[in-house]
């Protein structure tokens, strides 16, 4: 009963539509130069983190990343306001998603909230928004089951992905980021799966 409703409130928390009429749509470009240097900035830093904490564990950009992201949110060796680190592990569980979800890959992406890095599905506009799904969560105060969101992203692909549109793909000059990355009020759409002018949380 209680598996039920987590399912149900993961449902919701990902796939509730917010419409926007005037929304930008999204246009989307592979990663720059330095989006990519930041990534693996990012991935440095959870690495030497778990070198530090879960010494004989590392990160292998595979599904069993999963478990070890978990253990790291356990363990809370990083406070709720150290946003960016949070994010770090973000990019590590988009990381194994990409070996998890076949079609899966990192872009960038440029709408009304900026430019960001994102998980796009087989150049559609189906893109998920994995920098920021368990930071997002830690600030809420909810409870953050990594296997559980990979396991439904999965399955949410599955089962939707041929539903979205395939778009051409654009160089636009990438805007600033505006601070979301250290920021709580991380963008609107922070750990949704999204397309066009629709969000899905």
């Amino acid at each position: 009963m209680l598996r039920s409703l987590s399912l149900v409130c993961l449902a919701i928390a990902f796939c509730s539509p917010v419409l926007a009429a005037d929304a930008v749509k999204p246009v989307f470009r592979k990663p720059s130069a330095d989006a990519a240097a930041h990534l693996q900035k990012q991935r440095q830093f959870v690495a030497d983190l778990v070198r530090q904490h879960f010494p004989g564990d590392k990160i292998t950009r595979t599904s069993t990343d999963f478990a070890l992201l978990q253990k790291i949110v356990d363990a809370k060796v990083l406070k709720k306001e150290e946003t960016w680190k949070f994010q770090s592990l973000g990019i590590v569980f988009g990381d194994a998603l990409t070996h998890t979800i076949d079609g899966l890959a990192w872009w960038e992406v440029t709408d009304e909230y900026g430019t960001d890095p994102t998980l796009r599905y087989r150049e559609t506009t189906l893109h998920l928004n994995a920098l920021t799904m368990i930071s997002k969560r830690i600030e809420d105060g909810r409870d953050v089951e990594v296997q559980h969101m990979a396991d439904w992203l999965a399955e949410f692909v599955r089962t939707k992905g041929h539903e979205y549109e395939k778009t051409p793909n654009q160089s636009p000059e990438p805007t600033a980021p505006s601070g979301r990355r250290g920021s709580s009020n991380v963008r609107q759409k922070s750990d949704a799966a999204t397309t066009g002018n629709t969000t899905h949380r």
